[in-house]
């Protein structure tokens, strides 16, 4: 799978606050690590694809062992919560 899969360059969801205040290169690594993630889950569930199927994938290109790890490079931003919500009630809908 080619990283074009996985989500948008994470760069370009990177606002030009957080790009100010990122004063290190360690520092805008790790935002751009968050922001990368936090978007591939943004798009996944746009896409409506399975993002519990997909994790590991982000977990692999990261770098990171598994999905448990991963997890914390997600930021609980509104869009991806109310993405995610939205599905969480589509899901108990269809089991009822």
């Amino acid at each position: 799978m080619s990283s074009a899969t996985v989500a948008p360059v994470a760069a370009d969801h990177v606002s030009p606050e957080c790009r100010r205040s990122c004063l290190s290169r360690h520092r805008l690594n790790h935002d751009l690590r968050h922001s990368f993630a936090t978007s591939s889950l943004i798009a996944w569930y746009r896409a409506g694809v399975d993002v519990q199927e997909r994790l590991p994938l982000l977990s692999a290109y990261l770098g990171h062992v598994g999905p448990s790890t991963t997890y914390w490079y997600l930021s609980a931003v509104p869009e991806l919560l109310t993405l995610a919500g939205q599905r969480a009630q589509a899901a108990q809908k269809e089991t009822r």
